[in-house]
Order: C-alpha cells, then structure tokens, then sequence
C-alpha cells in the first residue's frame, strides 16, 4: 500500500489530550514534519511524503496501531526520531491493577513498569518495601549459617586436602 500525500493539514494542537486519545494520520505526519530536521532542498510536501511513508511502514509492520493513538505514536516518534522531538510529551505507560498487585521487586529495571497514577505507584512502592524487609531478614539469616558453616567447610576443605596427598 503506497503512502497517500499530505499537502494542507496543519499542526494538532496537543493541549488536553491524553495517551489514549486518537490522532489523525494527517495531523501525526504534520507534526513530526514540523520538527524533523529537513535537508536544504527539501519542501514541505517532500518531507511530509517521506514521513507520510514512514508512517505507512510502521502500522504494516505492527509499529503503530492504525487507530493512531497518541502515546504510541509519540512513543514512535521517540524511538524513530531521538533528540529532535523532545519538547514533545511523553506519556508514562499505563498498568492494569493485576500487573501492580503482581509486581515483584526481582524483575530487571528494564522490566519495570510504572503506574500511570499516584495511588498506584505508592501501592507498588509499598509492595516492593515489604518484600525488601523480607528479603533483607532472610540474607541476614543466611548469612548466620554461612558464619556458623564456615568452620566445617574448612575442617572438610583441610580434610580432602590431606586425603589427595
């Protein structure tokens, strides 16, 4: 499917709108051709057809939703063009209740997801408190055994050794 040219559509105004509001293809390609640096000999129509392209080939390849949803296609923007749009918003993902009431302090930072709403994430933060209180009594008592352990294990390293001779 070939891209359809943008020529007239102007810039959206953003004020008010949230993640999961909708955006028109013609006002998401106007907006990035607002702030993507251009080569000298481009013109407007240039810019907004290459991006119009781009815009395409994301929504085939499952980038983007065809529904043009404002958070993800700010996140895409993001991601396709770092740095140059970055007075734009971004909006933090949004977690369903089972996601928080199942969050556990062992995933990876990168794997982390964030609330989207105060109460929530003070509820994550509370959770996560918790199972490091856990977590901290049971390393102490671990670290009890291997004190008390740590004889044995070098009368059994001395005994070996001299049984090898």
């Amino acid at each position: 499917m070939k891209a359809k040219p943008f020529k007239g559509a102007s810039v959206p105004n953003l004020a008010g709108k949230g993640p999961h509001d909708t955006i028109a293809r013609d006002e998401l390609v106007a907006l990035i051709a607002e702030y993507v640096p251009r080569e000298s000999a481009d013109d407007e129509s240039t810019v907004r057809n290459r991006i119009s392209s781009r815009v395409t080939y994301a929504v085939k390849v499952g980038q983007l939703s065809p529904e043009f949803l404002l958070g993800e296609g700010l996140e895409w923007i993001h991601k396709t063009w770092p740095g140059c749009l970055d007075q734009l918003p971004v909006f933090p993902k949004q977690v369903s209740e089972d996601l928080v009431s199942t969050a556990h302090a062992t995933a990876s930072v990168h794997d982390l997801i964030v609330p989207g709403d105060l109460t929530r994430c003070q509820t994550l933060i509370g959770a996560m408190d918790s199972e490091i209180c856990e977590l901290k009594k049971e390393l102490a008592g671990l670290r009890e055994s291997v004190a008390l352990l740590a004889p044995k294990a070098a009368k059994w390293d001395n005994w070996i050794a001299k049984k090898g001779r």
